[in-house]
């Protein structure tokens, strides 16, 4: 390991981390073995009790370009943590990782040659692979290849890129004010619509150079499915819709992408719970916010109601595809409600709430 820092490190690397020590340090090592030396690696720890405190002094005291920080105030979380890491940073560049993530060994120098090139670039996103134990054991990946819009795909859970994949120009994380540390998921999502929406000039590098791990113990249930996380959903959807109207970038399309993501929250409940309470309570707030008619707001009051019953289900669907405008998208990966939660439910810990396609 190099023990000497850089005066002006090139790019600034955030990562929130809770509990994660033998993993977290997986992560440092991809960093460390990079071919650009000049970066600074920010870690803001959230409250670990299983040493990952010691061990990050232990790295830091191995390579001062790792910076250990220990998350300040009685809040806590990832978002919390990733905003006290940009207050510190002190690199050109920002790219935030999650504290089980790799990035390949070109990563840096890659993506630092690039925005060095366009300065005109807010910030520029790399596709990422899944893995379980090493690169390539899985081999699907996050693309941004695409022909619609991104800002629709992002609205469709139809994700064009995750956490890890831009890179940033500091000035524009900060123009940004960095996540919402109100929400308890999502915020990745939030960050990228809101800066799209603004205005804010991007594009996408085609060469993947980081690695997103997928955990054998992700689950159905349990926090992701929580009122809590339920109601986090509700605030994402609302702080949305109000950044599309504050730029003028509501559409009709748009505004029926919110109330689908109403819809498959609710679907997803009931095939979880099989109570109608909760998917009513959901459908209601579509409802609340305006993003849906009464008419069609009542249609698919009606039809939870009669889920219960097949083949009343399957004609109720019916009715709501024939009556829906075309533009009703209820997201890509949500053919299987239960399918798709068990691929999402990375929320082991609060730095882990993370928002994932397959």
């Amino acid at each position: 390991m190099n023990n000497d820092a850089p005066t002006q490190p090139a790019v600034s690397l955030i990562i929130p981390t809770f509990n994660r020590k033998d993993l977290l340090k997986e992560t440092l090592d991809s960093i460390v073995a990079q071919t650009l030396p000049h970066w600074e690696t920010i870690v803001v720890d959230d409250g670990s009790t299983d040493g990952s405190v010691e061990a990050l002094k232990q790295c830091a005291a191995e390579d001062a370009r790792i910076r250990p920080m220990s998350r300040t105030g009685e809040a806590g979380g990832a978002p919390i943590c990733r905003n006290q890491g940009l207050a510190a940073a002190t690199g050109r560049y920002v790219i935030y990782l999650d504290s089980d993530d790799l990035l390949g060994p070109d990563a840096l120098a890659q993506r630092v040659a690039v925005m060095d090139a366009e300065p005109t670039m807010d910030f520029i996103t790399f596709p990422m692979e899944f893995f379980r134990e090493t690169p390539g054991d899985i081999g699907t990946s996050v693309s941004g290849a695409s022909d619609e819009s991104d800002l629709d795909r992002l609205l469709m859970r139809d994700f064009p890129w995750q956490i890890t994949c831009p890179i940033w120009r500091i000035e524009a994380m900060n123009a940004l004010g960095g996540f919402d540390p109100q929400l308890p998921a999502g915020q990745d999502v939030e960050l990228h619509i809101r800066a799209i929406a603004s205005g804010m000039t991007y594009r996408k590098d085609d060469r993947r150079d980081c690695y997103y791990r997928m955990h054998d113990n992700e689950r159905v249930g349990g926090r992701f499915m929580s009122p809590t996380y339920v109601h986090g959903m509700r605030l994402l959807q609302e702080r949305i819709l109000q950044t599309l109207r504050g730029h003028n970038q509501l559409t009709p399309a748009r505004q029926a992408s919110i109330a689908g993501n109403f819809f498959w929250l609710a679907e997803c409940w009931f095939h979880l719970d099989g109570d109608i309470k909760r998917p009513l309570e959901i459908w209601s707030w579509s409802r609340e916010l305006g993003v849906v008619g009464w008419f069609r707001y009542q249609l698919i009051r009606m039809g939870f109601r009669l889920y219960r019953h097949e083949r009343l289900k399957r004609w109720i669907r019916r009715q709501i595809a024939s009556s829906w405008p075309a533009y009703f998208r209820v997201g890509r990966v949500s053919h299987s409600p239960t399918a798709e939660i068990a691929a999402r439910s990375s929320a082991a810990d609060p730095s882990n709430v993370r928002e994932v396609t397959t």
